[in-house]
């Protein structure tokens, strides 16, 4: 009977998806084969029976087709596909119970074995010789291997209609039905394998892991699955590839991991490149505790433990193979495993395999040894025969002679049998069913001398999942490594040592503050205090420590919350919970603008007052109306309240309605949505609405107080302490608008904008401190002349022709010495009056004579005595009787003390309204 193969001109169209998977070398034979080959008829073979069929076996042997064997193990798929010819043939079903059935089956396989040389360049090289070669013409294929082999070959059988069944090949490129579609296998597709991963993962609580992965068709469709599946998962996977034999695309590789913080890797390779990348991971930490590395079918794994360095060997103590596993524990294994211990004729396998190799590619020891039984693949290789044999019995079972190769394709779909494999089931698209897929988890453990070996400890099924209870990781437990190690998250906290400088400089503030209090007690009676006011001195120094104090809560952070705290899905730590930290953090920010601001207002308002104590008086003496009168505490106290107030009311009302809170800003992430860096600050929704006006009232009031400091700037005081309150006021402006802009420029960084806001508030406060007590403590106590450098004689009795009220006069009663029209006396405003001596609380005053033109002086002949108020009176006197001369009009002795005055704040006190 002559059998007809498929005319070119039946093919189906040799599409784009085929021609994204294959290389440009496969690719560009693929297209000389399509387009340059004739069709060549089918011939029996000689002596062959009727319903013969070629069957082509595509086996790994050799390296590059040259005379270099493969591993050992895979002498086995060799073997195993001969065998299972032979027990078709022979209608053994010792194995395959099914066979039993089809006794009278006429088909009969002739198989051509064919060596593929591991590399898809080299079975194309093979397709098109076997072309040339009268005695071959495939009706059936089985294999090859890697999917890199199998996606130019399944488009070759695409095109000449030839059913194709491998055992090895999972890349899930190839179910994709129009590209390649008389393709099955009977392992499962990497699909159905990545999808165990991902659930390995996730039955380990994972959320991270890395793929490192060979960039060919096996490998990247591989990682492509995988990404997919772990992804439903919630499983985020780092995924690199890299060139076989490329050292340098290894390390670029496994730097990515590295870079990621990963501690769980799948390695997608082969034996080839192994060795390097465990060397490689090992050299850059990727390999030992704390770490778990899994590798997948294309790694020989008990093999390749003996090629690594023993340094590199023993930190793979822990990790794990997954594969499928072939091989079921059923009855059809139990029974191949005794056939296949039972060969004892090597010339029987070895006759079958083309070649001229120095020694036999099949050995006894393939029967007879672990080493070269593969358990991963064997199974699925005899089922792969057996499943040709099945469907092509039942299309000529059902169509006789005529059934074609699209017939025997339909059969292999619809086909079910119980293999060593377990029961062979196919899809539609030609992947085997995944509820008949079995997993194995290969755990690289140790025995009593330290020494590493793979031994089973997992296993996977759809109905069942994982069971990995006695699975041991790198660190000798059952507890999985977490998969990734956090980034290092800064958090931008203020450094210690910057609270320590802070915190000194608070203790130097509140030091100086305490002690200029003490030092104003026991100096409370003194000239220099009383006519300072002592109220208006405690209350600076109270207003400076305050403000001062704000350094305490502007130091506080979450860095105890952080360490406490657990983090939430995002990696963000939570610090959000109503905890008694959170709790303390966010009545820190709150209590800043209230200690700061009250603070500044308490001082600011103390020394306005005293400013505008003396502008009032001399306003008034400006005019004219030269009288006793008093400016007390309770006359100045309105400008203090009322500032307070204003203060109090912004900060109360930013507290209740728009509360400050702690928060922490993420300001970058890495690619797995862990924080990198972050800030925390305090912030309100509406912030600038309270902290705008605040910082407005305090630049306009510290500009209104610096132009009424500039107006009394002429005005000389008692020891020139409105000098010093001038001084205090432009410095504090200079700090504030300085510090602004340079908090503004420079303040981004949340250390920096601490320590500038911190040195802000001190140097305010300990430099209105400085300047308005050191004067006075040096007047005080260091300089004993210091009185006369500021303006206050000796106190000595000097005659005048009228009186001039001193210092102490804070008490006297309102009959105040008056000349003949009425007015009183001058009071001490022409410098060159040398100073007056009087009593306190009322009592007797000295008055002072003022000098003739002469420049002669007389003494008195006597003081007025026992009168509180002075009974001398300008022009007292005979006239004639040798009395200096007045120097001009009482008006121009007014004029003359506008132009050059030395007001004393006590004198000026000292003066009541004119009854």
């Amino acid at each position: 009977m002559s059998r007809i193969r498929a005319r070119p001109g039946d093919a189906e169209p040799f599409t784009c998806q085929a021609c994204n998977r294959v290389g440009r070398r496969t690719l560009g034979w693929l297209f000389v084969i399509a387009a340059t080959r004739t069709h060549k008829p089918s011939v029996l073979v000689e002596g062959a029976k009727p319903h013969t069929l070629d069957l082509g076996l595509f086996m790994p042997v050799t390296e590059d087709l040259a005379f270099t064997f493969r591993k050992d193990p895979q002498r086995s798929w060799s073997a195993m596909s001969l065998l299972a010819v032979d027990h078709f043939n022979r209608r053994d079903s010792s194995v395959v119970a099914a066979l039993a059935d089809y006794a009278s089956c006429p088909i009969q396989f002739n198989n051509s074995f064919v060596d593929t040389g591991w590399k898809a360049e080299n079975v194309v090289e093979q397709y098109i010789e076997s072309y040339k070669r009268d005695d071959v013409n495939y009706d059936l294929i089985v294999g090859p291997a890697r999917s890199a082999c199998s996606v130019p070959v399944a488009t070759l059988a695409g095109i000449d209609k030839i059913p194709q069944v491998s055992y090895w090949s999972t890349s899930p490129s190839l179910e994709d039905k129009s590209a390649y579609p008389y393709f099955s296998r009977t392992i499962p597709s990497d699909s159905d394998m990545s999808y165990a991963v991902a659930q390995l993962m996730h039955n380990f609580d994972y959320d991270f892991m890395g793929i490192v992965h060979l960039s060919d068709a096996y490998g990247q469709a591989y990682a492509e699955a995988l990404v997919t599946e772990a992804a439903v998962l919630g499983v985020s996977v780092t995924s690199k590839g890299f060139t076989s034999g490329s050292t340098e695309a290894i390390d670029i590789a496994l730097s990515r991991m590295k870079d990621a913080n990963l501690n769980v890797f799948i390695l997608v390779c082969f034996d080839e490149d192994f060795v390097y990348v465990m060397t490689k991971a090992e050299e850059l930490g990727l390999l030992g505790k704390g770490k778990l590395w899994i590798f997948t079918d294309g790694v020989d794994l008990s093999g390749m433990l003996s090629s690594l360095d023993d340094s590199v060997r023993a930190k793979l103590h822990g990790s794990a193979r997954i594969l499928a596993s072939s091989c079921v524990g059923n009855t059809a294994n139990e029974a191949l495993v005794a056939s296949w211990n039972s060969q004892t004729d090597m010339s029987f396998f070895n006759d079958q395999i083309p070649g001229d190799y120095a020694a036999p590619w099949i050995i006894p020891e393939v029967f007879t040894t672990d080493q070269y039984w593969d358990e991963s693949v064997v199974c699925y290789v005899y089922d792969a025969v057996m499943s040709q044999g099945l469907a092509a019995c039942n299309a000529w079972a059902a169509l006789g002679d005529e059934a074609t190769s699209a017939d025997r394709l339909q059969y292999l779909r619809d086909l079910t049998f119980l293999g060593p494999s377990g029961t062979v089931v196919f899809e539609d698209n030609g992947n085997r069913d995944p509820v008949t897929g079995y997993y194995i988890l290969q755990n690289v453990v140790l025995d009593e001398s330290g020494e590493p070996y793979v031994e089973m400890r997992g296993t996977w099924a759809l109905e069942t999942g994982w069971n990995t209870a006695q699975i041991t990781f790198s660190d000798g437990t059952n507890n999985p490594p977490p998969s990734i190690t956090k980034p290092v998250h800064e958090l931008n906290l203020v450094p210690v040592v910057y609270k320590y400088i802070t915190f000194s400089l608070l203790i130097f503030s509140l030091v100086l503050g305490v002690g200029f209090s003490i030092w104003t007690f026991i100096n409370r009676d003194t000239k220099i205090v009383r006519s300072s006011q002592p109220f208006f001195l405690y209350l600076i120094i109270f207003g400076c420590l305050v403000s001062s104090c704000a350094i305490v809560p502007m130091s506080y952070d979450d860095a105890q919350i952080l360490s406490q705290g657990d983090d939430d899905e995002d990696g963000v730590d939570d610090d959000s919970g109503e905890t008694d930290l959170n709790r303390s953090v966010d009545v820190a920010c709150r209590a800043v603008p209230f200690l700061y601001g009250l603070g500044f207002v308490i001082t600011f308002t103390s020394l306005f007052a005293k400013i505008q104590r003396v502008l009032r008086l001399f306003d008034n003496a400006a005019a004219g109306n030269y009288m006793r009168a008093r400016v007390g505490i309770r006359d100045m106290m309105v400008y203090i309240v009322f500032g307070i107030s204003i203060e109090a009311v912004i900060c109360g009302a930013w507290a209740h309605f728009d509360p400050l809170h702690w928060e922490r800003k993420v300001t970058h992430r890495n690619e797995f949505n862990f924080p990198t860096e972050s800030y925390g600050h305090c912030v309100s929704e509406h912030a600038w609405y309270y902290m705008g006006p605040m910082l407005l009232l305090h630049v306009c009031a510290l500009f209104y107080a610096v132009w009424l400091c500039y107006k009394t700037r002429n005005i000389s005081t008692d020891f020139q302490e409105g000098k010093w309150i001038s001084i205090a006021m432009v410095s504090n402006l200079q700090i504030v608008c300085f510090g602004v802009l340079i908090l503004y420029m420079l303040g981004s960084g949340p250390s920096v904008s601490y320590f500038i806001r911190c040195g802000i508030i001190f140097l305010n406060d300990v430099g209105v401190l400085l300047v308005i007590f050191v004067p006075k403590v040096y007047a005080q106590n260091l300089e004993a002349d210091f009185l006369g450098k500021v303006g206050i004689a000796p106190e000595k009795s000097i005659e005048t022709n009228a009186p001039v009220y001193g210092e102490e006069g804070l008490e006297a009663d309102d009959n105040a010495t008056r000349d003949n029209s009425g007015r009183t006396g001058p009071t001490r405003f022409n410098p060159a009056f040398k100073g007056a001596q009087g009593t306190q609380g009322g009592a007797k005053l000295t008055p002072l004579k003022l000098p003739s033109r002469a420049s002669t002086r007389r003494e008195s002949n006597s003081n007025s005595s026992g009168n509180s108020g002075g009974s001398s009176a300008l022009g007292q006197g005979p006239p004639g009787a040798g009395a200096p001369p007045i120097p001009g009009s009482l008006q121009q002795l007014i004029s003359s003390q506008k132009e050059n005055s030395r007001v004393s704040q006590e004198s000026v006190t000292s003066l009541s309204p004119r009854r």
